[in-house]
This record gives C-alpha cells, structure tokens and sequence, in this order.
C-alpha cells in the first residue's frame, strides 16, 4: 500500500513535469512565430522602399530588351492596366 502510494506521487510528478514543459514549449514557439511574422514585416517594408519604378519610352525599352523580353514587358503591362480597370 505504501509502495502504491509512493509510485501514485511520482506518477503526479512525471504528469506535471511533462505538462510544464510542453507548456513551455509552445509557449517559445509561438513568441518565435510572432517574432518571424514582426521581422518578415518590417523586411518586406524595407524592401519596398527600396524598388523604385524605371520609366522608359518604348524606343529606350526595344533598344535594352530582345524582342521577346520586350513582349513579355508589354504583356505584363497591359496585364496590370486591366486588371486596374
């Protein structure tokens, strides 16, 4: 009986320590996630800063870009002009 009462204690023991810990875990988990997603933030900001637009004619583009390069530059365009509409 004594033994039973003994094995029960350490039992208990074992059950908090294992909870605290995973506790803890996810705890370090989630202050970590919060901490990639803040820094992930803050980078794309500083990297859109940074991109600035080039404005060229269509004769500057053509004499830069081979002629596929060049459609693929007009495609996007006109992509962009209209999805914008």
């Amino acid at each position: 009986m004594y033994l039973h009462h003994i094995l029960l204690n350490i039992m208990k023991k074992i059950i908090f320590l294992w909870a605290a810990v995973w506790s803890i875990a996810l705890m370090s988990c989630a202050q970590e996630s919060q901490q990639n997603k803040t820094g992930a933030i803050a980078q794309n900001d500083k990297s859109d800063a940074a991109v600035q637009k080039i404005k060229k004619s269509d004769a500057e583009w053509k004499t830069l870009l081979n002629e596929q390069q060049y459609e693929v530059l007009r495609e996007k365009e006109r992509s962009a002009l209209s999805a914008a509409h």
